[in-house]
């Protein structure tokens, strides 16, 4: 800009011409406005006690559960639990789950007995509780599941003469050979419900102790490979290595 001016003045002095005016400086442009930042959320504080239970698979995501809990809450289950005094129980309550009423999830039993729980207790979990991965099933519903759909008439069974015994089903999967492969550690332990109608799975759901997702996983996949006996009843076979 000065030299622009500079020139201007020799020029005028040379050639008597009408003054010129020097061009106008350019205005000073406003600074563009900035955003006020945006302040991040707050991270969600780190809940190590339901880190824990879903870590160790001590709770589970069992969506067949959602029907009992309405809309703004999910089904999870407890495996083994069978009082509500259980820590586990109370760690479940004190994050705003609520028991299932027993009275809607309760199995009959055939002797007459009191009606027992399945294996666990049944909750109803906020949204937030996320993490807890589902039974391992080998793709088929979990035994439990099954069992609830069995009771409640859902599923339609045809009744039948045939009855298979324990030792039968005992023959079939205590050998442990279908899970050989799977490089299970001596000292883990394994539990194995298995549903079984006219010979054909129907549930399974496989734990282990201490929670070892993949191994849990290719034994369930050994489970589907075997052969049952052909039994005209609803058999639930509970196996333990």
């Amino acid at each position: 800009m000065k030299t622009t001016w500079g020139v201007a003045l020799v020029l005028s002095a040379c050639t008597p011409t009408p003054a010129e005016v020097p061009p106008s400086l350019p205005q000073a442009q406003p600074a563009p406005s900035v955003a006020a930042p945006v302040p991040a959320p707050a991270p969600t504080p780190s809940d190590a006690v339901w880190d824990a239970l879903t870590r160790h698979e001590a709770v589970l995501r069992r969506s067949d559960l959602d029907r009992f809990c309405g809309s703004d809450r999910f089904g999870h289950f407890l495996p083994g639990v069978d009082a509500m005094t259980d820590g586990r129980a109370r760690a479940l309550e004190t994050r705003g789950c609520g028991s299932i009423p027993p009275a809607e999830i309760r199995y009959p039993t055939s002797d007459g007995s009191p009606p027992k729980l399945a294996y666990g207790l049944p909750y109803c979990c906020p949204p937030a509780l996320s993490g807890a991965l589902a039974p391992h099933t080998g793709g088929l519903k979990s035994c439990e599941e099954v069992m609830l759909e069995v009771t409640s008439g859902a599923m339609k069974i045809a009744g039948g003469n045939r009855e298979v015994t324990a030792n039968q089903y005992g023959a079939v999967l205590n050998r442990g050979s279908y899970f050989k492969h799977c490089g299970v550690p001596d000292d883990s332990r394994i539990h194995i419900c298995s549903v079984i109608h006219r010979g054909q799975l129907l549930g399974l759901t496989v734990r282990t102790l201490p929670a070892a997702p993949a191994h849990a996983d290719c034994i369930a996949a050994g489970v589907r490979t075997l052969s049952f006996p052909d039994g005209a009843g609803v058999d639930i076979s509970q196996t333990t290595f």
